[in-house]
C-alpha cells in the first residue's frame, strides 16, 4: 500500500498553506516557542527548551531559508490558520506520519490548539483509515499533555536525547459501519 500524505491545507475549511514568505516569522515564533517552554518547564526540559532555542537563535539565516523552501515541499504538509498566527507541519518518516514543526505567533494564546480543532478531524480520519500510525516530539511535559489531549490515544514511548519526548498515536480499527 502507497503511503501518502494527509489532505492538503488548502483543501480543508479553516486552513491555508503558509507562503515561502513567512518563513522569517515562523522561525521567530519557534524561538519564542522555545522560550515559553523553557519559562513552563522544570529541570531537564527546562534546559532542553533552552538549548533548543539557542540553536534557533544560531541558525535563524539558514533556517529561514530552509522553511521557505519546506512549505513548498511536496514531501511535508503545513497547515497555518487562516488567521496566520499558528503553523504546523507534517511529514513521512517510516511509513508514519510525523509532526515534526509547530509554532504560534503568540504562545500560549490557544492558536495551536485552534489548528488542531481544524485540522484534527481530517488528520485522524485519514490515519486511522490508512492505517498510518502518528508520531511527534514533545519538548516538555507541558507539550505532551497537549498532545494527549488534542490527539487522543497519543502515549509517551520514550525520552530522546536532544528531542524530548516521542510520542505515537497507533491508528484505530476503523470497521464498515464506522464509514
Amino acid at each position: 500500500m502507497t503511503r501518502i500524505l494527509p489532505t492538503p491545507a488548502d483543501s480543508i475549511d479553516g486552513l491555508v498553506t503558509p507562503s515561502a514568505a513567512l518563513a522569517r516569522s515562523y522561525v521567530g515564533w519557534r524561538v519564542d516557542g522555545f522560550l515559553y517552554q523553557w519559562e513552563k518547564a522544570e529541570g531537564f526540559e527546562k534546559w532542553l527548551a533552552f538549548w533548543l532555542a539557542t540553536q534557533a537563535m544560531i541558525e535563524t539565516f539558514f533556517l529561514v531559508f530552509v522553511y521557505a523552501v519546506f512549505f513548498r515541499s511536496s514531501r511535508r504538509r503545513y497547515y497555518m490558520t487562516e488567521s496566520r498566527d499558528a503553523v504546523l507541519g507534517i511529514a513521512l518518516r517510516r511509513g508514519r506520519w510525523r509532526i515534526i514543526d509547530q509554532a504560534v505567533a503568540q504562545p500560549g494564546t490557544g492558536s495551536g490548539q485552534a489548528l488542531f480543532e481544524v485540522l484534527r478531524p481530517t488528520l485522524l480520519r485519514e490515519a486511522d483509515g490508512q492505517g498510518i500510525t502518528l508520531e511527534a516530539y514533545a519538548a516538555s511535559q507541558l507539550l505532551a499533555d497537549r498532545y494527549k489531549t488534542l490527539l487522543p490515544g497519543m502515549v509517551i514511548v520514550r525520552r530522546a536525547l536532544f528531542r524530548g519526548l516521542l510520542m505515537r498515536r497507533e491508528p484505530e480499527t476503523v470497521t464498515p459501519e464506522d464509514t
